[in-house]
């Protein structure tokens, strides 16, 4: 067996092992960026079934707070992250108002903040892509 075969052998492990540190640190990172206002506990989570789910005003840094009833919304959520679109949808005000009348659960609040996570590191890639198609010269359309 020569040492390129044992590397090959080997690489699944080593992605996998990759795999979980980043979930980690991602979860890590997730819990800091934004949390479920006035408590935490799925008891007093509820989306109201009349909720609109919105964002109210930020400060002057761009986060804001995501409503979702009267007394608790998610803090720290980026403006941009709150505006973004998917297929015609804002990603986190479909999430939320897909859940009204409900019981938010401990793992529905960290789904959430995952989303969160993932729209602000999206948008970030997307902005890195667009750089780097203007800095050789843009796109086919112009």
């Amino acid at each position: 067996m020569n040492l390129l075969s044992v590397l090959l052998a080997l690489l699944p492990i080593l992605l996998v092992l990759i795999l979980l540190v980043w979930c980690k640190m991602a979860a890590d990172t997730v819990k800091d960026l934004t949390g479920l206002t006035r408590g935490t506990t799925n008891q007093d989570a509820r989306v109201d079934k009349d909720a609109n789910p919105s964002d109210s005003r930020g400060d002057l840094s761009g986060l804001g707070t995501v409503l979702v009833n009267a007394t608790q919304g998610f803090e720290g959520v980026p403006e941009d992250v709150w505006k973004f679109h998917i297929g015609g949808y804002q990603v986190c005000q479909k999430w939320l108002k897909d859940r009204r009348g409900r019981q938010l659960s401990k793992e529905d609040i960290v789904h959430y903040q995952k989303i969160v996570y993932a729209l602000g590191e999206t948008i970030e890639l997307m902005k890195q892509v667009d750089e780097a198609i203007d800095v050789h010269g843009g796109g086919p359309m112009r």
